[in-house]
């Protein structure tokens, strides 16, 4: 059976001043075809280069805070805050920016809906302008060609700023009669009411029903309580994901054959299946409680609104191991495709 897992803390690290990043692609995990990952640290301060992809762009923010910055497809701009538990999403090609927020910047984890997008290989602003003859800039800002004498010949890609000020002064300074995007690029999954909860544990849905700017990707949080089992159950897919942000988790992974891997699942550890595979997941008895656990992340082409309406109709168990008995329903089954 294909391995389904990868860590990050395998991964190469590229440091810059104001922050570093690490990635796994296709290339370093054969069967995610569909879906790449990125973990990226920026300080206080620290910006990751106004670029923009062809593949659609995901994050969860895992600690600290960070202001994004993103053009839509109508040029009309959008700047936002966001703080640990929060999600963004850019479509592809929509130019955008990051930067870490006092008082020690941030770190989250990237997804890419193609596994074989490379962070440290996208579109930047900085090439674009360095490749372009300062006449033909100067007439398209309407400025003069000696407004770039010193801009950048390199790319910057990570490079140290200063703390921004006020939110609510960079979104005047930003729109200057400029309407503004029809819906947020950011959601609040960390804060946002639970689907489902019980003793064992919580499930948080982001899609295109509450998150209507993320039309390519849709995403649970799942917290699962020291002992408790997310039960076997059937993913019928494209590709589903999954990373673990805090404690550990085992998982086993089914599929035909029979074939099975069962592993431990670490922070900074990531899961993927691009097959119809059943899946049990457990938190062993660790001096960790109601943390979370579990983060999965399900990736599809199909709309958000219809994997949501498909979420409400089917269930996601978790049940105690010490009593089968008490088992309860609790939120979504499986994002069907």
């Amino acid at each position: 059976m294909p391995t389904t897992w990868a860590s990050f803390n395998n991964a190469a690290k590229r440091i810059q001043n104001g922050g570093w990043a690490r990635q796994v692609t296709v290339d370093d995990f054969a069967i995610s075809k569909e879906i790449s990952g990125v973990n990226m640290r920026l300080t206080a301060g620290g910006i990751r280069e106004l670029h923009w992809h062809q593949a659609a762009e995901w994050a969860i923010m895992t600690y600290g805070s960070c202001r994004v910055t993103v053009l839509d497809a109508e040029g009309r701009p959008y700047v936002g805050d966001v703080k640990a538990g929060d999600l963004w999403y850019f479509p592809p090609g929509a130019p955008h920016s990051l930067q870490g927020l006092g008082p020690d910047g941030c770190e989250f984890v990237i997804c890419f809906d193609d596994g074989h997008a490379d962070e440290f290989n996208t579109l930047l602003v900085s090439d674009w302008l360095a490749h372009t003859p300062p006449s033909v800039l100067a007439k398209n800002f309407g400025v003069a060609a000696e407004t770039f004498a010193k801009i950048p010949l390199h790319n910057l890609w990570i490079f140290q700023g200063t703390v921004p000020g006020d939110l609510a002064a960079d979104r005047v300074a930003i729109q200057k009669g400029a309407p503004a995007p029809t819906h947020p690029f950011i959601f609040p999954l960390g804060s946002s009411r639970p689907s489902r909860s019980s003793e064992t544990g919580t499930i948080q849905v982001a899609d295109s029903t509450n998150f209507e700017a993320s039309t390519a990707v849709a995403a649970a949080l799942v917290t699962i309580r020291p002992g408790a089992v997310r039960e076997c159950t059937g993913i019928r897919m494209r590709t589903s994901g999954s990373t673990t942000s805090r404690a550990r988790a085992r998982m086993t992974v089914f599929n035909t054959g029979p074939n099975a891997l069962t592993m431990d699942s670490r922070p900074a550890t990531l899961v993927t299946s691009s097959v119809i595979s059943a899946i049990m997941s457990r938190i062993p008895e660790i001096p960790i409680f109601n943390s979370s656990a579990c983060f999965v992340l399900r990736a599809t082409k199909k709309s958000r609104s219809q994997i949501g309406l498909r979420i409400r109709r089917r269930n996601w168990w978790l049940s105690t191991s010490t009593s089968t008995k008490k088992r309860s329903r609790n939120g979504l089954a499986m994002l069907r495709a």
